[in-house]
């Protein structure tokens, strides 16, 4: 990989982290040539494994409340806690160190070259009070013929109490178009790629604390709910692995 490729991402983010597994030498393998030319540092991410007692999965995580938010009313498995667990330390070092803004990826994060290339335009219309920011995701990146009929369900079980997304978070669960290259951030799947603002660190980290919702889901929620300025990027500039090999992708989260 060029690295004039990455030289504009360079530039803007102070911090670009990649969120890996300490024993996930294979994953850092394949990442490195991908993302050769990147100014990046590795960010030890929170390993499940320790979570192997009652105790120690009370002492950072609210069932609870987590039964509560989630839609269906389940729990949290040690995997999605431990995932959440991660991006809530960077926030954190966020905020010790008042990084301004940083790029969080994580280590199945795919580069799309020629995506990359549109990144300073969609600088340009990003703007200054921005929180968050999606270089990829998955889901609910544009309305189709049936989301008006979704949206209308959706506020009929809410009422019904057979729903527990609330009406503002209905109304933004899809994305919406702002500029050229950005669009209003609806409810969307992954982490492997997303920018934030110290300010949404910040408001990222309260809600983690203690942890209750996945990773990606507390983004979407945020977005939903507009607690932040959220934004995609489309083009995407990363995929994940999953979206480019999904017969061969194996989930670290979902592992046993």
């Amino acid at each position: 990989m060029s690295a004039q490729v990455f030289q504009p991402l360079n530039d803007f983010f102070p911090h670009i982290f990649v969120v890996s597994l300490q024993r996930a030498a294979d994953r850092k393998a394949k990442l490195e040539p991908l993302l050769q030319g990147l100014r990046f540092e590795y960010f030890e991410a929170f390993d499940k494994r320790w979570l192997d007692t009652d105790e120690r999965i009370a002492a950072v995580y609210d069932d609870a409340k987590a039964r509560q938010l989630h839609r269906y009313s389940k729990p949290m498995g040690t995997g999605p806690i431990a995932c959440s667990i991660s991006h809530l330390r960077i926030y954190e070092r966020m905020m010790a160190e008042h990084i301004s803004h940083a790029l969080i990826l994580e280590d199945d994060a795919v580069p799309q070259v020629a995506a990359l290339a549109q990144w300073p335009a969609m600088l340009q219309e990003l703007p200054p009070d921005w929180d968050l920011l999606y270089l990829g995701y998955d889901k609910n990146d544009a309305p189709t013929a049936t989301t008006p009929l979704k949206r209308w369900l959706y506020h009929l079980q809410h009422r019904l109490g057979l729903l527990k997304w609330n009406h503002t978070m209905i109304n933004n669960l899809v994305a919406r178009p702002y500029s050229q290259h950005l669009w209003r951030a609806g409810y969307h799947d992954f982490t492997h790629a997303y920018a934030i603002s110290l300010r949404g660190a910040r408001l990222m980290a309260e809600i983690h604390r203690p942890v209750c919702l996945e990773a990606d889901t507390a983004l979407s929620h945020a977005a939903t709910n507009q607690l932040l300025q959220a934004f995609i990027c489309k083009p995407m500039l990363f995929l994940q692995e999953f979206q480019v090999s999904p017969d061969t992708y194996t989930s670290m989260v979902k592992e046993d």
